[in-house]
């Protein structure tokens, strides 16, 4: 074989092997959650989460004392740009939440996200709500009737496993468990969100975190 031969050979072999090398680096595209597939996970183990939603690539943002992990993921859900961020807590999936830069996009999938719960868990036990920045969901008609920095939200409070709240808890019982759905309006875009809001005994707060 001559030498300008084997200089091409030893050419395209070294570029076949650096694209190798890259794909393999490569980080794999994680697919952002529709709430679809994420709500019936709502209140399981994160392992069972991780593999049912094929969230393996995606490296979790632990909280300072270790108890509370987000997975955030970018992109979109139903075709409108988003960012899903899923919350553990003790290792229990505990908070599903969409950020939209779009408000009628925001509004349009909270939309469908109540009609789900609705047919999930029934009737709200949403209480009177007194406030000038808390309101009802199910008052709006339209996203035009949104206002900026407000809540809008219902509750449900379904029947839970209760070994797996108090794991969510840290060994905490809790007296209920509601469901929280809320639509947050931001100075651009909202966020929404359902989670998982303990009632601890002689309490009326809530022990998770905020909406």
């Amino acid at each position: 074989m001559n030498k300008p031969i084997r200089w091409i050979l030893l050419l395209s072999f070294s570029l076949l092997l650096c694209f190798l090398c890259c794909s393999c680096l490569s980080a794999p595209r994680v697919t952002a959650p529709g709430f679809e597939s994420a709500l019936p996970l709502l209140g399981a183990d994160k392992d069972d989460v991780v593999a049912d939603l094929s969230l393996s690539a995606v490296i979790p943002t632990p909280s300072a004392d270790g108890k509370q992990e987000d997975c955030v993921i970018g992109g979109s859900v139903d075709g409108a740009a988003c960012q899903v961020c899923l919350t553990f807590q003790n290792g229990v999936f505990s908070s599903l939440q969409y950020t939209f830069p779009d408000t009628a996009d925001a509004y349009a999938y909270s939309v469908r996200l109540r009609e789900a719960l609705g047919e999930r868990f029934g009737a709200v036990t949403t209480q009177p709500i007194q406030s000038q920045v808390q309101h009802r969901f199910d008052a709006v008609q339209s996203a035009d009737q949104l206002e900026r920095s407000q809540l809008y939200y219902e509750d449900w409070t379904p029947d839970c496993d209760g070994a797996q709240m108090e794991k969510m808890l840290g060994g905490v019982a809790p007296k209920r468990v509601d469901v929280r759905f809320s639509l947050f309006t931001l100075e651009e875009g909202a966020t929404v969100s359902v989670r998982l809001s303990a009632i601890l005994p002689g309490a009326e707060e809530s022990a998770s975190s905020s909406p």
